[in-house]
């Protein structure tokens, strides 16, 4: 393995080359900034002389992929619109990462994938292998697989939870490796994460239409684009950047924003904001600008590709506070700088868990992460705390949620809490209207609920040790087929049922007993037992 490999990546090598003795796929489940990229580096390693194919689906994953390969000094080629891979058995390179709409379009009489020879590779690697069950993506590993039945198939994602409830399954036959987010947040590889709970007026979810388990687009896009949320969600932003108590704002004239953020001295944190749509991205990046000019920019899937690596390039040197995108940035993007994310409304835990781990990544210096010189969690942590970036906070902006269940900070964090701790620690958390350290709020409320259940549990103790010390005292054990003895129950039973008739009355004034002191039950029963013995002689 690498020096710069992990304890935990280097347990995720291994684990999959064994999973590949008896399978012919296999994924592994990782948080964003954990390192899955040098998992795949070592395996693609693992598996020369064969070629190796790393397939994405959008540009930023796709680069992102080459770069990483690059640096461990393999050569590389891309397959992506104008630019092709070699297949030449004299200038092929060991490696090509692939565009997934590429390799599908037409090229010919057939597809572009079918230019390269399946039994060349030994490898497919599926980046964020979450989308790889759509039939796009499977057609691809199809024809590589009927052409090759020894290849085999990794996949690595941060979110194996699919929104549309797709089984990850169909394509990977095992998870070789799991590492949650609360893991490598206290083994000090990831920045602990903050959130804010801020309230904001005019964002009402309640008549939202739901459209294929997410909060319809459109619908979703209106609430957002209105001035109420917008000015509310850039008042929260710019606090969070410029370290102010939430609504510290409040008290002062919108006209003077400007000059009092000004006046502070204090470089902002950088912010990454998520959108519901391109109009919002502008429209949010606008407001930011009439309070501090320059401070913003934005981006959209549609933003030329120049532009948009001068953008980003800037967002990650720190040229630029505050970036707001629409789908650009919830894959494949490294921004350790950025420090304060703001999420976009969704019910999908995986999208959430994408935009929340933009900020997982730690500080780094000299292009390395700040916590790869330690060795022992202890030592990572201080070294997190002492940076330039201590943590990551996430303003939860929530408004009137109605019918809908809309995930939180706390459900990405809360993989080992119940249900009932993550909704206690998120409603607390909004309480104190101050950035907590929601892993410390879950487990605070874990042990609240632990003593109120404990609690409950001796009060019905005690009740029932009181309930039946009564049941003692006046009750006693008594024989139902001894007719003497059937008269004892008229301390318990109350005279329910159909009065006796005369005829039974005067049975039971025979047998020396007060008709009117036994319960009606009872007597009927001691009727019975009578008639039985006469019948008996």
């Amino acid at each position: 393995m690498s020096h710069k490999s992990r304890p935990y990546q280097v347990t995720a090598v291994a684990n999959v080359i064994e999973a590949f003795q008896a399978h012919t796929s296999a994924m592994v489940v990782m948080p964003t900034a954990s390192g899955k990229s040098i998992v795949t580096t070592e395996l693609v390693n693992y598996f020369r002389p064969k070629r190796s194919l790393i397939l994405a689906h959008r540009g930023e994953l796709l680069f992102q992929a080459a770069r990483h390969v690059q640096r461990t000094g393999l050569e590389t080629s891309i397959e992506k619109a104008e630019l092709y891979a070699s297949t030449s058995l004299f200038s092929q390179s060991p490696v090509v990462v692939a565009s997934v709409p590429t390799l599908v379009s037409k090229m010919g009489n057939g597809k572009r994938m079918e230019k390269f020879k399946p039994t060349d590779f030994g490898l497919i690697v599926c980046e964020e292998n979450h989308h790889f069950v759509a039939k796009s993506f499977r057609s691809i590993l199809d024809y590589f697989k009927k052409g090759n039945p020894n290849i085999k198939i990794f996949g690595s994602t941060a979110t194996p939870d699919r929104s549309d409830e797709e089984a990850l399954g169909q394509v990977f036959e095992v998870c070789a490796f799991r590492y949650d987010i609360l893991d490598a947040i206290q083994d000090g590889w990831l920045v602990p994460v903050y959130t804010l709970g801020l309230r904001v007026e005019g964002m009402d979810f309640s008549h939202i239409r739901t459209t294929a388990g997410e909060l319809n687009s459109a619908d979703l896009a209106a609430v957002m684009e209105a001035e109420k949320p917008l000015y509310g969600i850039a008042q929260g932003a710019l606090e969070a950047a410029y370290y102010l108590e939430p609504n510290a704002l409040h008290g002062v004239p919108v006209e003077q924003w400007s000059q009092h953020l000004i006046d502070l001295q204090t470089p902002p944190r950088s912010t990454l904001c998520f959108t519901v749509s391109v109009r919002h991205s502008e429209m949010l990046s606008d407001i930011f600008n009439r309070v501090v000019p320059g401070i913003a920019g934005w981006i959209c899937g549609e933003t030329r590709e120049a532009e948009r690596l001068d953008i980003n390039n800037r967002f990650k040197n720190g040229d630029l506070p505050i970036l707001c995108n629409c789908g650009t940035h919830t894959e494949g993007v490294d921004v350790p700088r950025a420090e304060v994310i703001v999420p976009k409304p969704t019910k999908s835990r995986s999208l959430l868990t994408q935009m929340i781990g933009r900020g997982f990544r730690p500080a780094e210096a000299g292009g390395r992460s700040i916590v790869d010189q330690y060795g022992t969690a202890e030592e990572r942590r201080a070294a997190i705390q002492s940076s330039r970036k201590p943590r990551c906070l996430v303003l939860d902006n929530y408004g009137v949620c109605g019918r809908h269940k809309l995930v939180t900070p706390a459900d990405i964090l809360g993989g080992k809490f119940s249900e009932e701790v993550v909704k206690l620690a998120v409603e607390k958390a909004r309480e104190k209207c101050q950035p907590v350290n929601m892993t410390e709020e879950m487990i605070e409320a874990e042990e609240e609920l632990r003593k109120k259940l404990e609690e409950g549990r001796r009060r019905l103790a005690a009740r029932r040790s009181r309930l039946v010390g009564k049941i003692k005292f006046n009750v006693r054990e008594v024989n139902l087929f001894d007719i003497g003895d059937m008269a004892a129950m008229k301390t318990v039973q109350r005279q329910t049922g159909k009065p006796l008739s005369e005829k039974q009355r005067a049975v039971i004034t025979a047998m020396g007993k007060d008709p009117d002191r036994i319960p009606i039950g009872y007597a009927k029963k001691l009727i019975g037992e009578r008639f039985k013995q006469w019948r008996k002689k």
